[in-house]
Parts: C-alpha cells; structure tokens; sequence
C-alpha cells in the first residue's frame, strides 16, 4: 500500500474499531481481500461507485449511518 492509504485506514478503520461488530469486521476483511488500497481509496472519497455488498459497511465507516 501507499502510505496515504495506510492514513486512510488508522483514521477510518483502526481508530474506530470498537463501532464493529463481529460482521463488519468481516465485511471489512473481505473488502481488503477483494480490492486494492487505490480502489478502496476511490470508494472513501467517493471516486467511483461502493459496491452493493458493501454500502452499509461504508455508511459506518463514514459515519452516515
């Protein structure tokens, strides 16, 4: 990964880790596994369309939800 992605994923990921339960933390272990870090990038800023699958991950990730 870069390093502005690895910025990305303190903020959004690790520093809000007690907002997950058991199935968003899986839902964001698949998400990792399927996408790379500039894809997932693209999602967080809204680049290019989140997949179905995983909006509602995002809507928390986000905090829409």
């Amino acid at each position: 990964g870069t390093k502005e992605t690895d910025i990305l994923y303190k903020r959004y990921f690790i520093n809000q880790l007690d907002k997950f339960n058991k199935k968003d933390l899986e839902d964001i272990e698949s998400l990792l596994d399927q996408f790379s870090d500039n894809e997932i990038y693209d999602f967080l800023t809204s680049k290019i369309t989140i997949p179905i699958k995983f909006e509602g991950i995002f809507k928390k990730i986000l905090n829409e939800n």
